[in-house]
């Protein structure tokens, strides 16, 4: 019984060395992320840094309401007026109690990270408005606009915070087996879809191409059917299971009032918000592997990111594809599609696709 209680203790020991370990890692990549948020923290340049500076002799101060008042400015003993110590702008994290707050994130149980995280915004978490714009440009808006184009006001910090865990615990090689990125090694119908649709048919599974649902067919609070149209008619297709695999903004709209009070509960992805994410391909004569990954264009107003593809492809891409001369397909995407561009002064949903090409390519060599 000694000897297990040894081993145990040993084994013990030896975890909570290699946890020491694992924070110290956790905390100097941490801090490399962090560097240009901090490096600019003598300057705030943001509304609430502003919104909190006392008016002109006068302290603010806080009544037990919560009120903001104003208190007389203290004196010094020889009598000339104390002036308040300069300080940097906030470096507290979440909650305002620790500095580290994706450490704290990375700590939380799962109760805390779906009853708190999840319904606090990434705004917030980061405290973006207490730092610099390299700070929002880099941190706030890359892991929540650029990456999946929700605003960073209204993204729930549950998103990007395990996005950042998956990335950071990827380079300490922790539970890893490859980059945290990956790519095709070749085009997408080639890699991914014709070869799913090949077991699709194996499993007897017929696809209706030229067809669209237009609503469902209840019958006792169940799903009885699908309305489809084609070209030609209207039908109704009966199975024994139906799944709805269609975008949000699109799915909702065939929620009719039978189906919403069969499941009410269906009625909350009116609640989503929804956003563009489209993108466009350049094929270029030269390869331009500029990095092997993604490149986020931070300071494009359109957030463009782009993804050289030829340089992970197995094939020689111009003897493959095209008429020999292209050697690049260059990915770009847009994840907003609501602020004006450079060249035009429009928002790219309102831009033709010449214009949205020319504008993408701008914003991309801009310097």
């Amino acid at each position: 019984m000694a000897s297990l209680l040894d081993t145990a203790r040993r084994q013990l020991t030896a975890a909570l060395r290699e946890a020491e370990r694992e924070v110290q890692r956790l905390r100097a990549a941490l801090e490399a992320l962090g560097g240009a948020g901090r490096r600019q923290s003598a300057k705030p340049s943001s509304t609430r840094s502003r919104s909190r500076k006392p008016a002109t002799g006068s302290v603010a101060t806080r009544d037990a309401a919560g009120r903001q008042r104003a208190k007389p400015p203290s004196t010094s003993s020889a009598g000339s007026r104390r002036q308040p110590a300069k300080r940097s702008a906030p470096t507290r994290g979440a909650g305002g109690k620790d500095t580290r707050p994706l450490v704290v994130f990375f700590s939380s149980c799962d109760a805390r990270r779906v009853g708190q995280w999840e319904h606090t915004t990434w705004t917030d978490f980061t405290d973006a408005s207490a730092y610099g714009d390299d700070y929002r440009k880099i941190l706030v808006k890359s892991f929540s606009e650029i990456v999946q184009a929700s605003k960073a006001e209204r993204t729930s910090a549950q998103f990007p915070c395990h996005a950042l865990e998956l990335i950071i615990y990827n380079a300490l090689g922790r539970g890893s087996n490859g980059p945290v990125a990956r790519s095709l090694d070749r085009p997408t119908n080639e890699a991914w879809i014709d070869p799913w649709l090949r077991v699709l048919h194996s499993h007897g599974v017929h696809l209706r191409v030229g067809h669209a649902l237009a609503g469902f067919v209840t019958r006792h609070g169940r799903i009885a059917g699908a309305r489809v149209h084609s070209r030609k008619r209207t039908a109704v297709i009966t199975a024994d299971w139906y799944v709805c695999a269609l975008p949000v903004e699109r799915a909702r709209r065939l929620w009719s009032k039978a189906i919403l009070s069969a499941d009410p509960h269906l009625g909350r992805m009116w609640n989503l918000d929804t956003a563009w994410m489209n993108g466009l391909k350049f094929f270029l004569s030269q390869e331009r592997p500029i990095v092997r990954g993604h490149i986020f264009y931070v300071d494009s107003p359109w957030l463009v990111s782009s993804f050289s593809q030829a340089q992970f492809w197995l094939l020689d891409f111009a003897q493959t594809y095209g008429d020999g001369r292209t050697r690049e397909s260059l990915s770009a995407i847009i994840s907003d599609w609501t602020a004006p561009g450079v060249l035009y002064g429009k928002p790219a949903r309102d831009c033709t696709p010449a214009e949205i090409v020319t504008e993408v390519w701008e914003q991309m060599n801009a310097p």
